[in-house]
């Protein structure tokens, strides 16, 4: 590996044989050899956009497997006009279902020298030399299959990892809040002691204030009626711009999401109305 770290491998590969002998008799004829005249032959992949078969042809020629099925489009790719269309079509059809086994072809790219290579931002791959064109076409389209297998496994190990982070850090989250099934006797001072505070003195803070408002939200998760939680939270946050009759209703709200949760519905249905007729009072 020429550059790039093979253990953070980018997605996007440049892979490269030299030919000892670029006009020997035997490469001259090979349909490559005007890719690789000046002993250079070179493939590119770019798997960060190209997952499948289908992103390839997309890309590359503006086809997708399903034109392939049409014998002028068929031909570009190298399938024989004769071919019974029903059938090509059919076959076309059944690869739809295989795309993550099927490996997406690298690209020929022509470069003027190896300086040029070395300027991509790419990971790039030296093969050595070679005599026979053919054998130097058959390693730099053979590396890219392996390439992409192993970009793949990294790509989803990194998915799993980000995972288990985001899930660590609600886990940790949690741990450090606690949950309102805790200690439901004292759950009304808790809420008045622990957070109204830090929402009405963060109201001017806006990433610890969104940091307070998150653990709340998680240490009354499962709570039945959230809009109980959200209208808690903007009480707080303006309780010191409110009259001292608008002031009560966050007492009430706290004792009415209390109440329900030590299931004392009778004192629920007083709140409710109490409630209702502070929501009704000007200012």
């Amino acid at each position: 590996m020429k550059k790039g770290d093979p253990k953070a491998l980018t997605g996007h590969i440049v892979v490269y044989a030299r030919l000892r002998q670029p006009d020997a008799p035997e490469n001259r004829t090979s349909p490559v050899y005007e890719m690789a005249k000046n002993g250079l032959l070179c493939a590119s992949g770019d798997y960060r956009t190209q997952h499948t078969l289908e992103d390839f042809l997309k890309k590359e020629l503006g086809l997708s497997l399903s034109d392939l099925s049409q014998p002028d489009n068929a031909s570009i790719v190298g399938i024989p006009e004769q071919m019974n269309p029903d059938f090509l079509k059919r076959k076309i059809e059944s690869l739809k279902g295989f795309e993550d086994l099927i490996p997406t072809p690298a690209k020929l790219m022509h470069y003027d020298s190896e300086a040029d290579i070395s300027n991509e931002e790419a990971d790039i791959f030296y093969l050595g030399e070679f005599s026979k064109l053919g054998n130097a076409n058959l390693a730099v389209n053979s590396l890219p299959i392996l390439y992409q297998a192993l970009y793949r496994e990294q790509v989803g190990a990194k998915i799993v990892q980000e995972i288990e982070k985001l899930l660590q850090g609600a886990s940790r989250d949690a741990a450090e809040t606690g949950h309102y099934t805790d200690d439901l006797i004292h759950l009304e001072n808790r809420i008045l002691t622990e957070y109204v505070p830090e929402f009405l003195y963060n109201r001017d803070n806006p990433p610890e204030l969104s940091k307070w408002i998150d653990r709340f939200k998680n240490f009354m998760s499962g709570y039945k009626y959230p809009a109980d939680v959200e209208t808690l939270i903007t009480l707080s946050i303006n309780a010191s711009h409110q009259s001292g009759q608008k002031k009560g209703l966050l007492e009430l709200y706290i004792r009415k999401i209390a109440a329900f949760l030590r299931e004392d519905y009778k004192a629920v249905a007083l709140l409710k109305r109490e409630i209702e007729e502070y929501e009704a009072l000007p200012g």
